[in-house]
């Protein structure tokens, strides 16, 4: 299943990632890939963009900031943007409710209570994430 958080963001798992005609369905232009060992599609109807977080990465306060510049950065050019990892479950709803939260000046709480009756799936609580 693709989630729909805002008009402009959606979150998956790496499976959804690949159906092309949903994506193509749902307007979404751009992918942003958050997963580390985790594949998107490679189809020219779409930009392709990956921050790969690790787990055990030296630094990875750098990586999740960078991967919400990067959505900022995709939504704020127009883009429809489907944002993924492999189950859809940790990395990426981290990075989506983070953006979300300093977009409209929330908290992590505010936005995980906001957003998880959207979500039809369970997820990680977002301060789990390290």
């Amino acid at each position: 299943m693709i989630a729909k958080l805002t008009e402009n963001l959606f979150l998956s798992g790496e499976s959804e990632a690949h159906n092309i005609d949903k994506l193509k369905e749902l307007g979404i232009t751009a992918i942003l890939n958050v997963g580390y060992q985790v594949t998107s599609p490679n189809h020219k109807d779409f930009l392709m963009v990956k921050v790969g977080l690790h787990e055990f990465d030296p630094n990875p306060d750098f990586f999740k900031r960078l991967a919400v510049k990067v959505l900022d950065s995709l939504i704020k050019n127009g883009n429809k943007v489907l944002i993924h990892c492999h189950a859809g479950a940790h990395r990426s709803p981290y990075i989506a409710f983070r953006y979300l939260a300093e977009k409209n000046n929330k908290t992590l709480d505010e936005v995980y209570r906001e957003m998880m009756p959207l979500v039809p799936w369970n997820i990680i609580y977002p301060h789990s994430i390290k």
